[in-house]
Order: structure tokens, then C-alpha cells, then sequence
């Protein structure tokens, strides 16, 4: 059997059961644990253990695996761990299925330059001063702030000039909180004391909304297969709630299938958008690993304007996986025995003895 382990600080949940639960038949034995008990100098980590014939976890010391699957969420309380993971990255004898994205803004220059990819990205600074920000209202009268390392929509802001004074709408999950500033003075003291703690990037804000002013986009979950091939698993569309900014779920939006959009789709709509995400599909995941480092899985947020063009919004390599549950019975085994199967064939390339013992 070979030895997965899922660090993460969420303690064993329903999905990661799903996941052990699929992996054994494949000959690959998963653990839970956190990164807190990496902090000792041991080579055993107090972790969780699924035992498949008595379909539990047991609770015990296990050796650090050779094999981990990254779920980690890193916030202001958690931050000081991380360390211990990054430490990890480096033993030679443990492999990351995937080591993850930088911030947004090492992404955005990361890509912007790509000859596929960059057609798709909305125009992006970083937010090195409010008197710059205030300065491309001449062009734009509508732009979107968010947090260089934020997650979840949580933390964007929205900033409308309108006849004369500024309308400011903050995301803070799962609600939006409305400012009105009727002078740029006021508006640039609460902005100060935003970009003390919180590092911003903006671009301009596109209205991906239904006629009822829903906003909503397409996400696209890719991940690599046995082969260590990027394919696409499922596409979705998320609804949010009505006037918000974002269809985030944690704002709560929802997951409806594609065929919601698709049917609404004329004939060279269809085409269009299937020749776009041909191209990110192809292009994306590439362009990633090649300038910031070997990845698992990715979820592509997309807009679509009113012209049809695609727009990349957002880009997580450890997305959340609600969306497992909107795939068919079928999709679903394939998505839950995707990482033990990915596993194996990092596995495989190492020289292990692969298998059910």
C-alpha cells in the first residue's frame, strides 16, 4: 500500500471519507493530519488513519508520508504554520501531489504575458497608492479591489464614481456592506486604513449579471489523471445572491449545472465559447506549472460579457469540492479516486512497488 496523507487543519470531514473510502480498492492508504504536528523534530506525526475494513478512522502516530495532498487554508490565526509546511516541501523524501498557487498578483504577472492566456485576463495593477487607483477613474468609472492573498470573494471591494461621490460595496461573507462617500477625502481615509493591513490589486469591474441583476460565472475544475494529464472533470455555473458582487458560495450563491447557461447559448455562442475554453483548458495549466510550480488540481472562475468573451477571474489550486457532488454517479468515483490515482503515478515514476497488498 502506498501512504497518502491529507494535511489540512479541518480534522478528517465526509469528503476526505469519500476519498479513503476509494483509494484503499487502489491499493492507497490515506491519512489525516495537521500541520501543527509538524513542529516537533519526530518523524511520526499524530495523524488519522482509515482502516477499510471497519470503514473508521483511527486515531495514532504514523510516519510522515511519503505522498501529501496539500488542503491547507492559511489565515491571520493559522499563518505561523506554514512553515512547517513549506519545511516539508523541501524534505526530499515526501512529495506534495501539487504545491500550490502564489498570491493573485504573482499569478496575474505570472501570465500576463503568455501568448494564449493573455486575452483573457482583465486588465490588472497593483494598489501602490490611492492617489494611483483614484487616477484611472479618468478612464473607468467602476473598479474592482481585491486582496492580493484573498479567498472565497471575501475582502473585495467594488468602487463606482457616480455623479459626484462614491459608492464603495465591501464583501465581508456571507454579507455586503454599502458605503456611500460624498467627497473623494473621506473615501481616501477609509481607503488608508484598508491598504495598512491588506495588500489590493484592481481592475476594472465587469457586470457578469442575469437580467435580474444575479450575478453569476463558470467554474471549470481541472485535474490531472492517472497519467499526470490535465482534463477537465465538470463545468458549472454559480448564482449568487441578487445585486451582490460576487456567486461565491461562501456569499451564498449557488451550483447549478452548465446546460443552465448552454441552452441559452445560440449556435456560434456555443462555438465561441467552446473555442475559449479550449484555450484555456489547453493553455492554462501549462503556462502555471511551467512559471510557478508542479500542480494537482485548479478551479477557473470565468466571466462571460456581453459580447461573449471569456474572462479569467480567479485561479485556485485548492478549490473547495461541493462541485463533486453536481457530477453523475460515475464522475464521481472518477473525482474521488483522483488524487490516490495521481498519487500513483508520482509513485510509479519514484520506483515504488504499486498495488493492493
Amino acid at each position: 500500500m502506498i501512504s497518502l496523507g491529507i494535511m489540512t487543519f479541518t480534522g478528517v470531514t465526509p469528503y476526505m471519507t469519500k476519498l479513503a473510502e476509494h483509494s484503499a480498492p487502489l491499493g492507497v492508504e490515506l491519512s489525516v493530519f495537521s500541520p501543527a504536528e509538524l513542529a516537533g523534530i519526530e518523524d511520526d506525526v499524530k495523524g488519522f488513519v482509515y482502516d477499510f475494513v471497519k470503514k473508521e478512522w483511527d486515531e495514532r502516530k504514523i510516519p510522515i508520508p511519503p505522498f501529501v495532498y496539500d488542503r491547507c487554508y492559511y489565515n491571520s490565526e493559522n499563518a505561523g504554520l506554514k512553515i512547517y509546511s513549506t519545511i516539508l516541501k523541501e524534505n526530499k523524501n515526501v512529495q506534495f501531489l501539487g504545491h500550490g498557487l502564489p498570491d493573485k498578483w504573482k499569478v496575474y504577472k505570472a501570465l500576463q504575458h503568455n501568448d494564449e492566456i493573455q486575452d483573457f485576463l482583465p486588465l490588472t495593477k497593483k494598489l501602490t497608492s490611492i492617489t494611483f487607483l483614484l487616477a484611472h477613474f479618468q478612464n473607468y468609472k467602476c473598479w474592482l479591489l481585491k486582496p492580493v492573498k484573498g479567498s472565497q470573494g471575501q475582502g473585495i471591494i467594488k468602487l463606482e464614481e457616480l455623479d459626484g461621490q462614491y459608492l464603495v460595496k465591501e464583501v465581508i461573507q456571507p454579507k455586503e456592506q454599502l458605503l456611500t462617500f460624498h467627497h473623494q477625502a473621506p473615501l481616501m481615509d477609509w481607503l488608508h486604513k484598508k491598504i495598512k493591513s491588506t495588500d489590493y490589486l484592481f481592475q476594472p469591474f465587469f457586470r457578469f449579471q442575469t437580467r435580474n441583476n444575479i450575478p453569476f460565472d463558470i467554474r471549470l475544475f481541472l485535474q490531472k489523471n492517472s497519467d499526470g494529464v490535465w482534463i477537465e472533470r465538470l463545468k458549472i455555473i454559480r448564482l449568487g445572491q441578487p445585486h451582490h458582487i460576487t456567486a461565491n458560495l461562501a456569499g451564498g450563491g449557488k451550483m447549478l449545472p452548465f446546460s443552465f447557461l448552454e441552452r441559452t447559448l445560440k449556435r456560434e455562442q456555443k462555438e465561441s465559447f467552446y473555442q475559449q475554453i479550449a484555450t484555456i483548458k489547453a493553455s492554462l495549466p501549462q503556462a502555471l506549472e511551467e512559471t510557478c510550480s508542479s500542480l494537482f488540481e485548479l478551479a477557473v472562475d470565468i466571466g462571460m460579457d456581453e459580447e461573449d468573451n471569456l474572462w479569467i477571474l480567479d485561479i485556485n489550486s485548492k478549490p473547495g469540492h461541493k462541485i463533486v457532488k453536481m457530477g453523475s454517479p460515475l464522475l464521481q468515483k472518477e473525482m474521488y479516486e483522483a488524487p490516490a490515482k495521481f498519487c500513483l503515478h508520482l509513485a510509479t515514476l519514484k520506483g515504488y512497488r504499486t498495488g493492493v497488498d
